[in-house]
């Protein structure tokens, strides 16, 4: 079943809250204490009322990637936006196998270095 109604699951929206509270502490303890609930609100609220404004034929797309970056496929999700962003945007005088070859090894070089720092993040 999906429950989407932007983006992002519910699943997903909560790992973004958590990921972000745990990216921002905040000293006072008070504040600490319900900062993740009041992420897990906003990204909620942008989420579920801005995010699904963005057209479905870019929201088709951008589902599966976010899934399978989720779900750490990252090969996947790098090859998914790397079609996605080879159907979207065209690089004058080239082709379309370069302009592949451009975005895929761009997205490569992106999910690299995320996956680096996550895994610092993790020591």
């Amino acid at each position: 079943m999906e429950d989407r109604k932007g983006l992002l699951k519910p699943e997903q929206q909560r790992f973004f809250a958590v990921l972000i509270d745990e990216a921002v502490p905040f000293k006072n303890p008070f504040l600490e204490a319900f900062d993740g609930e009041a992420f897990n609100i906003i990204i909620t609220v942008v989420d579920d009322n801005l995010l699904d404004k963005i057209p479905e034929d870019w929201q088709n797309p951008i589902e599966p990637i976010i899934d399978a970056a989720m779900e750490g496929n990252w090969d996947l999700a790098g090859a998914l936006a790397a079609d996605f962003a080879n159907q979207k945007i065209d690089i004058p005088g080239l082709d379309e196998l370069s302009e592949q070859l451009i975005f895929s090894g761009l997205i490569n070089f992106l999910v690299g270095l995320i996956v680096g720092k996550a895994e610092s993040l993790k020591k």
